[in-house]
């Protein structure tokens, strides 16, 4: 229902159709990449899918910091560049620099940080792209995908009717099917049984597969502590008495001492980076039993920890298997040992917070007690948008969140200049009042 687009001459016509269907609002940035980032924001804040266009040459060229930034968050996002007309595209394998005004291979540019990035020759070839496109943007790990649609296709009239898409017009990711993973889980359920210890790692991928109340009740079924990446800080409130900790290099609250002495470790949507794990990977967890939840077959094949059970499955439908077997089986959440394990946990992270009394004493503004003041001050229906850099690290260690609101930055590639414009694209998306730290 949303586009994002600056124009230019080699998108031209896209943009005036958009303007002319009155089913669609358009917002104009100044320049593309704070398009794509505000798209970025626009879908972390909503979960809706954005459109941006741009036009050929630089336009599509500035696009590419912001499509990373989805890419690597694994956030949707539908990106439409124009393209010189096709009697001046340079022949393949000709050796030509370029030949059309503005013209540049921005398929081959994107295809590394896209899930597919196609040019279409053919107008008949628009509605079936399209929807293939929207499909794949949004089906298994998500990610941006790319359209490059030469200015002469552009003013072609074509039926809107999309023919039915072949079996195998892409790589659909291989899961496992549900009988596996019922015998993953009931795995899952014996190392847990053998725990005195348990721990669940929540990342990113919880909130994409939309599982947040899924984990809530498989983590009151499991009585175990919790600990967040980054990418979930939203997930709770802090106060919340199963509530472990933010891990990782960069941690906060608890520090790392409940995930380093736990004895096992559910991993659910995170791909454990070394961020989190720090530079020797195999010291992560060292004692536990690991059980690693991913969509993504391609990544659990290259974790970099030692992992006991790999899962690929979307983390809402294995969150729900596993506690069906729980309710038939359930764990011993008041037995002695987790009783204990629970409050040391709590006490690691009362006793090490991100937010220290010698900090109330600085000379000039602290910006950890900054945070935690703001955040204090925040409604729960609040979207907080932070930059990265130095802006990521303290929010994410200070941050006292509540239930309800959403906080995120651009984690995986964390590029500057992004806080700004996704804040505006979910200030458009939401309605809710948004907090942008710069």
């Amino acid at each position: 229902k949303d586009v994002f687009f600056v124009d230019g001459s080699a998108c031209a016509p896209l943009i005036v159709a958009v303007a002319r269907n009155k089913n669609l609002s358009y917002y104009c940035p100044l320049h593309e990449q704070a398009a794509a980032m505000m798209a970025d924001g626009y879908y972390k804040a909503s979960r809706r899918l954005p459109a941006v266009i741009a036009t050929s040459g630089p336009g599509g060229i500035n696009l590419l910091n912001g499509i990373a930034c989805s890419y690597y968050d694994s956030i949707p996002g539908l990106y439409i560049t124009g393209q010189v007309n096709t009697q001046f595209l340079k022949p393949d394998n000709s050796g030509l620099r370029q030949r059309g005004f503005q013209e540049n291979d921005i398929v081959a540019m994107a295809k590394p940080i896209t899930k597919d990035a196609v040019m279409v020759t053919r107008s008949n070839d628009v509605p079936r792209i399209m929807k293939m496109s929207h499909a794949l943007a949004i089906t298994g790990r998500p990610g941006p995908v790319l359209i490059d649609i030469p200015t002469n296709i552009q003013r072609i009239e074509i039926s809107s009717e999309v023919s039915s898409l072949p079996s195998a017009v892409w790589a659909v990711p291989k899961k496992d099917d549900s009988e596996d993973l019922e015998q993953k889980a009931l795995l899952c359920r014996e190392m847990l049984r053998s725990a005195s210890r348990p721990a669940v790692l929540i990342g990113g991928g919880v909130w994409l597969a939309n599982a947040e109340e899924a984990v809530r009740k498989l983590l009151l079924s499991l009585g175990a502590p919790f600990f967040v990446t980054w990418n979930m800080i939203d997930f709770a409130n802090d106060d919340n008495p199963l509530y472990g900790g933010r891990v990782g290099t960069f941690g906060g609250a608890g520090r790392n001492f409940g995930i380093q002495n736990c004895d096992f470790l559910l991993c659910l949507g995170t791909r454990i980076s070394g961020r989190i794990t720090g530079g020797m990977p195999h010291t992560f967890a060292r004692a536990a039993k690991k059980v690693i939840v991913d969509i993504d077959s391609k990544q659990l094949a290259h974790e970099e920890i030692h992992c006991d059970l790999a899962v690929c499955a979307d983390v809402k439908d294995f969150a729900e298997a596993l506690s069906s077997i729980l309710a038939v089986d359930p764990m011993l959440i008041d037995s002695r040992p987790l009783c204990d394990w629970r409050a040391a946990v709590r006490r690691w992270r009362d006793e090490y917070p991100a937010v220290r009394p010698e900090y109330y004493d600085y000379h000039g503004i602290n910006p950890y007690v900054f945070i935690k003041a703001l955040s204090e001050e925040m409604n729960a229906d609040d979207v907080l948008v932070h930059e990265a850099g130095s802006n990521a690290v303290v929010t994410s260690q200070a941050f006292e969140s509540k239930f309800g609101q959403r906080v995120f930055s651009n984690h995986g590639n964390s590029s500057l200049g992004y806080a700004l414009p996704a804040a505006i694209g979910a200030a458009i998306a939401t309605g809710r009042r948004v907090i942008c730290i710069t």
